[in-house]
C-alpha cells in the first residue's frame, strides 16, 4: 500500500493532535500529526481520536486506542494488535 492508496480510502479527517503510544515489540509511536489505522481488509481508514488506557486482557500490556471509521463506529483495538505498514511511520494496521 502506497500513501496514494491511503489517501484514496474514505476516511474521516481530524484536527491533528499530538500521539504517543507503545508499539508491538516495544517501543513507542510518536507524533505531532493524525495517526491512521487500517482495518483488516485495508478498505477504511480509521482515525485515532484518543486512547491511552492499559489492555485490560491479562498480562498483555499493550494500550486501547479510540479509533473513529467513517461509518461514525468507534472501537478500542489493542496496540499489541496493530502491525507497522511499510514507510508510513502514521499508520498502523489492525492484525498482520
Amino acid at each position: 500500500m502506497t500513501r496514494a492508496d491511503l489517501d484514496a480510502l474514505p476516511r474521516l479527517d481530524r484536527s491533528p493532535v499530538p500521539y504517543h503510544f507503545r508499539r508491538r515489540g516495544g517501543g513507542v509511536m510518536t507524533g505531532p500529526g493524525v495517526c491512521y489505522i487500517l482495518n483488516r481488509t485495508s478498505t477504511q481508514v480509521g482515525v485515532v481520536i484518543g486512547g491511552g488506557e492499559e489492555c485490560n486482557l491479562g498480562g498483555c500490556g499493550g494500550v486501547k486506542l479510540s479509533v473513529r471509521w467513517p461509518d461514525g463506529r468507534l472501537t478500542r483495538p489493542c496496540t499489541k494488535g496493530l502491525t507497522d505498514v511499510p514507510d508510513m511511520p502514521d499508520v498502523m494496521k489492525i492484525g498482520g
